[in-house]
């Protein structure tokens, strides 16, 4: 999708849909480097150079009831780039 080349980013947003305000866990693999935001505030980044493996990183999230803004951004060096969540 955004082909092979260094030193670049990705956005992805998605939304989770709660329902009721809970506390939960986000799991999230990546190569390499990322940051997550929940409804525009910044949980989590891993500024690391690293081969893509599931849930490699975990950070407690806050969920309002409705629906949530899960944005990450990928950072790619060189070679292959993945990404991929779950909660």
């Amino acid at each position: 999708l955004c082909g092979g080349e260094t030193n670049v980013s990705a956005y992805a947003v998605t939304w989770i849909i709660s329902p009721q305000e809970q506390d939960a866990v986000l799991a999230i693999g990546s190569d390499d480097g990322l940051v997550v935001w929940v409804n525009g505030e910044r949980v989590h980044a891993n500024l690391v150079s690293r081969a893509y493996g599931p849930m490699q990183d975990r950070m407690p999230i806050h969920l309002k009831a409705g629906r949530n803004e899960l944005l990450v951004k990928v950072m790619q060096g060189n070679g292959a780039w993945a990404g991929g969540a779950g909660a």
